[in-house]
């Protein structure tokens, strides 16, 4: 090869180099799982005002709500929520249903309803899909008569859980 040579293949080859880096980013901007936006968004952020309100209502409201993601039949992992009103006692026959998130693959979210524990008054079960170790986020809402409850809690699912 000759020196006039030199320059113009570097050009080359930093050029072709540039694409095998841009080909990758978008691979990786394609295919990972663990980068997703937030679905309904923009229709969340128009109905902020109403989620502001239903934070009041739940407020005073007064009840409360726990999480907890254990092992289930079959070694599905199952997420149990209490709901508990002002006085510490358990919300029966409210229909609950949440948005469950694993924070390490929001791809994974699943939007589940509860069904009550016969054994215990209050609890509401549900068996989930993903077995996504790590922090959870869920985004409850509780209805029983007019009355509406919601909250966003965290609970962790440990290798145990599953």
């Amino acid at each position: 090869m000759n020196k006039a040579m030199i320059w113009p293949c570097a050009v080359v080859g930093l050029l072709s180099l540039n694409f095998v880096v841009v080909g990758i980013t978008l691979y990786h901007a394609g295919s990972n799982t663990t980068m997703v936006p937030e679905p309904r968004y923009y229709e969340r952020a128009v109905h902020f005002d109403e989620q502001i309100a239903l934070r009041a209502e739940s407020a005073k409201l007064g009840w409360t709500a726990t999480a907890e993601i254990t092992p289930g039949p079959g070694g599905t992992p199952t997420l149990r929520v209490r709901v508990l009103d002002r006085k510490g006692a358990p919300v029966s026959g409210a229909a609950v249903r949440a948005d469950v998130i694993p924070n390490l693959r929001p791809g994974a979210r699943e939007a589940l309803n509860f069904l009550e524990n016969p054994t215990g008054p209050g609890d509401y079960l549900t068996p989930l899909a993903s077995t996504t170790q790590g922090l959870w986020t869920v985004r409850l809402e509780a209805r029983r008569g007019g009355d509406v409850f919601g909250c966003e809690l965290s609970t962790p699912m440990a290798a145990n859980s599953r």
